[in-house]
């Protein structure tokens, strides 16, 4: 059973979902999420590309992790809702179920966002297949030197900036199809 949910999230099943999108991912509107219950130690991150290009990214910082967590997933469903217009495909770090609370909060968290849009082209990624894809795209620097991305991560983890890079991992995936 777990290599089949794997597999399901994987980097073939979304290079697959990407192969029947890519022209609208590289000429269309993207949003790709990371997403967060909004926490002390996470906020949702987003980055929006348009036409391939990153144009906009940052977190969602304007709701207090003091709330309960249903006014805390009411308050992030009606921010994306509010302070975004509706993109041609939606991406979002998929949140595998695990035994932790942590886990089920963050499923709630992705549940909201995902219902604060109505395109029907949503991308699911699991963080070791973007992660595993970017690894060796990152640019450091001039010329065409790369590092790992968890070399990168050690220094510059931000939830934005996770949110580029899986935004950035199907742009790259659309670009080679």
């Amino acid at each position: 059973m777990k290599r089949k949910k794997r597999t399901q999230y994987g980097i073939q099943a979304v290079k697959q979902q990407v192969a029947g999108l890519h022209d609208i991912i590289l000429s269309g509107s993207v949003l790709a999420i990371d997403p967060s219950c909004v926490t002390s130690a996470s906020l949702p991150g987003y980055a929006w590309y348009e036409s391939g290009e990153l144009t906009e990214s940052g977190v969602v910082d304007t709701i207090s992790y003091s709330l309960p967590l249903t006014r805390r997933l009411q308050l992030l469903g009606k921010h994306f809702r509010e302070e975004f217009d509706e993109p041609d495909i939606l991406v979002i770090e998929h949140i595998g179920v695990g035994g932790k609370a942590n886990m089920e909060s963050l499923i709630r968290a992705t549940g909201a966002i995902i219902s604060s849009f109505e395109t029907e082209n949503v991308i699911s990624i699991v963080p070791l297949a973007w992660q595993a894809f970017i690894e060796k795209r990152i640019p450091l620097g001039e010329g065409n030197d790369f590092i790992k991305y968890k070399e990168y991560k050690m220094n510059h983890k931000s939830d934005q900036l996770d949110a580029e890079f899986i935004g950035l991992a199907i742009i790259e995936l659309a670009k080679e199809i």
